[in-house]
């Protein structure tokens, strides 16, 4: 057997095996199935090598020529059919590849009938050569013009694409340009020019790094890859070595053969055990912290509060993946924008502290909906980004929650197939953990607000009976102090020195007018404390604001604020006067709250009333207090949300204030510029007109 024949042989089995092996990978996958018929090509050209390599005849020479060239024909045709699958643009060019198989077929019924050469002969010792016809040179043009066409399409693609399908891209370029070489290298000898091919044998190498490229890159890291070339050209080295080696020593080529397709059956056997045995000793880390990963998504089960869950989960992926970096980002709607709530960095961080909702990340998680690389999102516009970066989403109840960014391992290994499958289930168990959690805050929410509503009818029911109570001494403390004013003025005013009775009714005078004050917050309390039937009824804001009054200014005064109020009277309104009262105690409860506890001398609340225009009045109580956060101003008035601390109040009071302003037809919202610059709460509210009082 020469050189050439045995380069043949080798092509032939290398083709047969990776070819069947990328196709089982994935039967129905277009790539795997072109990959396919692409290698039984060039096995079938590389079949026909080897054996017209052994012919001694020329007539049996012939025959296998044939069929070799039958093969070259189609590793044109099937490499442009796996060009276009491989680049993605298959469906728009049926047509125009139709044409190229029609023009091949015809070039293999000439081949047939054998119009490409006039004849075969020995050359140089190297096997039986044709004679090329005009009809070869013409195909030999439309070779070449293949070869450049499916190159043209690959740097194509090479600008279409980026991240990974680039790289794979530059794999099968460069294993092609190799392949395509090995093979150009036959067409010397057909024209007589001494020009040995031994570059032949390229051509499993270009096979081998497309199979690379298509199964293996990106989905294990570089010492498995190795480990598992090595294995295969161990095995194969035996399977091909030992036969040829029998056949050299005895001559007996046949016997070699049978005892070559015996070690060839067994061959993927005695390949799939040994690289199993070897991946589970170079795998035994990886495989460790997968089985760590699943047992993080059933610990995280029993996390109930959502900051504890993502804390654990960032220690935890950080402990068992070790990577470079990683960072969670959580939505908030009031920014439209995810922000960094948990990470592990470093000083090559390449992420900002908030991602946009609308931007291509987000987009392409969204999409996507699983764990993805990086490298798979158009217009990043983030071209030094590594491309083994792994984006982990969570979605709750169909939303993207929250998003976890995982940098290249410290190891240097890459994330596998094996890996993406984990934080597949990972994602799924953290999504179902963070609804876990957030049920078990609005039970909590929802406990306090059955609480606070059970303590507050406590203390309305309190509040009337104290009132009451309180009520009927002072009424009687009001008729003694009637009764005496009328006995030391009317009775006893002779006997009273001059100078000591304009003290003396001054002082009677000061305690009736307290009494009566007291009465009147008395008064304002148990109508306050009422069960209202929720019943619109036509009222002055003079009205409410009283009883308002009433009630708040004996904290305002408690505090020493400085209260101003700006009123303009006669506004009429319809609606629910205890209703309106709450209202407005609840905000300016918030702002003594809010001016309390700030460093500034002089605490500050105005209240004003005022007309704008003739169907609508506004409300405003400014404050000088401890502000609101910018991102917070779109929802501070929605359900649970507050600004104060979790142990002071259950973030119902403003949501309920702005219930009761939309259930009287008007609106409500604040303005603040930011933390420590105060707040202004603003109502707008319908004017009840006169002659509408109906």
């Amino acid at each position: 057997m020469t050189y050439l024949g045995f380069s043949g042989l080798i092509n032939f089995i290398t083709c047969i095996f990776l070819g069947i092996f990328v196709l089982l990978r994935n039967p129905r996958g277009v790539k795997n199935r072109t990959y396919f018929f692409l290698n039984s090509s060039v096995a079938l050209y590389s079949i026909g090598y080897y054996i017209w390599q052994l012919c001694s005849d020329e007539n049996y020479a012939l025959l296998w020529f044939k069929v070799l060239v039958i093969g070259i024909i189609l590793i044109n045709v099937t490499y442009l059919h796996f060009v276009f699958a491989f680049i993605g643009i298959l469906k728009k060019k049926r047509i125009e590849l139709g044409v190229y198989y029609f023009i091949n077929f015809i070039f293999i019924l000439l081949n047939i009938r054998s119009l490409l050469y006039s004849s075969i002969e020995p050359r140089y010792s190297l096997g039986f050569w044709p004679n090329p016809t005009l009809f070869f040179n013409i195909y030999l043009i439309f070779w070449f013009w293949q070869c450049l066409y499916g190159f043209m399409w690959l740097i194509k693609g090479l600008k279409l694409f980026s991240g990974i399908k680039r790289e794979q891209i530059k794999y099968f370029t460069f294993a092609a340009i190799i392949g395509f070489v090995g093979g150009a290298t036959n067409w010397p000898m057909w024209y007589r020019i001494y020009f040995p091919p031994y570059l032949n044998i390229l051509i499993s190498v270009y096979i081998g790094l497309v199979a690379y490229a298509i199964v293996k890159y990106r989905l294990m890291d570089i010492t498995v890859a190795v480990t598992r070339a090595g294995i295969f050209i161990v095995v194969y080295t035996v399977v091909l070595g030992l036969p040829f080696l029998f056949g050299f020593k005895t001559g007996l080529w046949i016997l070699a053969m049978v005892f070559m397709a015996v070690l060839a059956t067994m061959a993927p056997f005695m390949y799939n055990h040994f690289r199993h045995r070897a991946e589970n000793i170079l795998l035994e880390k990886q495989k460790k912290y997968q089985k760590a990963l699943r047992e993080l998504a059933n610990e995280m089960s029993q996390i109930k509060v959502l900051d504890e869950l993502l804390k654990s989960v960032v220690e935890k992926v950080e402990e068992i993946v070790n990577p470079q970096y990683i960072g969670i980002y959580i939505y908030s709607k009031g920014e439209n924008a995810y922000n960094l709530k948990n990470i592990k960095v470093n000083e090559k961080y390449p992420f900002g502290i908030q991602i946009l909702k609308d931007s291509s990340m987000v987009s392409t998680l969204y999409h996507i909906k699983k764990p993805i690389f990086i490298d798979i999102i158009k217009d990043l516009n983030m071209p030094n980004i590594q491309r083994d970066v792994l984006l982990v989403p969570q979605f709750v109840e169909g939303s993207l929650f929250s998003f976890m960014i995982l940098g290249p391992k410290v190891n240097g290994m890459l994330y596998s197939e094996e890996d993406i499958a984990v934080f597949d289930i990972l994602t799924n168990q953290v999504a179902l953990a963070i609804e876990h959690c957030l049920y078990w805050e609005e039970e909590k929410v929802r406990l306090a607000r059955d609480e606070q509503i059970r303590r507050q009818r406590s203390m309305d029911h309190f509040s009337a009976s104290m009132a009451h109570e309180i009520d009927n001494p002072i009424f009687a403390v009001q008729c003694t102090v009637r009764s005496l004013k009328k006995t030391l003025f009317e009775e006893f005013q002779s006997i009273i020195p001059e100078d000591k009775v304009g003290y003396l009714e001054n002082k009677v005078n000061s305690i009736s007018k307290n009494l009566m004050r007291i009465s009147k917050m008395i008064k304002a309390v148990r109508e306050f404390s009422k069960q209202t039937t929720g019943e619109f009824e036509v009222i002055l804001m003079d009205q409410i604001v009283e009883t308002y009054l009433s009630i708040i200014e004996p904290q305002i005064k408690f505090d020493s604020i400085i209260f101003n109020k700006d009123i303009e009277p006669n506004i009429l309104i319809r609606g629910n006067k205890i209703h309106l009262e709450e209202a407005l105690i609840n905000l300016t409860t918030n702002a003594i709250h809010a001016v309390k506890y700030n460093n500034k001398a002089n605490k500050k609340i105005d209240l004003k009333i005022f007309r704008n225009g003739s169907d609508k009045f506004l409300i405003k109580i400014i404050d000088n207090g401890y502000g609101i956060k910018k991102d917070l101003l779109n929802d501070i008035f929605l359900d649970f949300v507050t600004t104060k601390a979790s142990t002071e109040v259950t973030g119902m009071g403003l949501a309920r204030v702005r219930k009761i302003v939309e259930n009287h037809g008007g609106r409500i919202w604040v303005e603040s510029e930011g933390e420590n610059k105060g707040a202004t709460f603003i109502l707008e509210m319908p004017i009840m007109k006169k002659d509408n009082k109906k």
